[in-house]
């Protein structure tokens, strides 16, 4: 099953988690002191928020979050047939998770991340080197 991946930039935490908390019906799935996550199955979405002073506060990027490694390479696939730049990132280690990732910019520069996660991972952000 595939997701659509939002995240998003807040001024607040703790406000961004009471109003997405609410709206969504549930709890986030993953919380960092900079960080919220909601994995939810109706709608099938992965919505990120971070508190992030020094950028602009609203959507970061646009994602899908495939299932498995077949199901990303399906959406590579897609990606290239859209005539998009593709940006590959591999193996990485963002938003506490481990993850193998690339992006795709839309015709309006919209940066999409097409990403399948394989587990948990206690540090924010790693270069794929630090992960080998």
């Amino acid at each position: 099953m595939k997701r659509i991946h939002i995240m998003l930039n807040v001024s607040s935490l703790e406000n961004a988690k009471k109003f997405y908390s609410a709206l969504l019906g549930t709890v986030p799935t993953k919380e960092k002191d900079d960080y919220l996550q909601w994995k939810i199955d109706n709608p099938s979405l992965n919505l990120s928020i971070k508190s992030n002073a020094a950028e602009a506060f609203g959507v970061n990027h646009l994602g899908i979050e495939a299932s498995s490694d077949k199901e990303l390479q399906s959406l590579y696939l897609q990606a290239k047939n859209a005539n998009v730049a593709m940006e590959e990132e591999g193996l990485t280690s963002c938003c506490y998770a481990k993850s193998q990732k690339s992006w795709a910019k839309d015709p309006d520069q919209n940066e999409w991340e097409l990403f399948t996660t394989y587990q948990d991972n206690p540090g924010y952000y790693e270069s794929a080197v630090a992960l080998k």
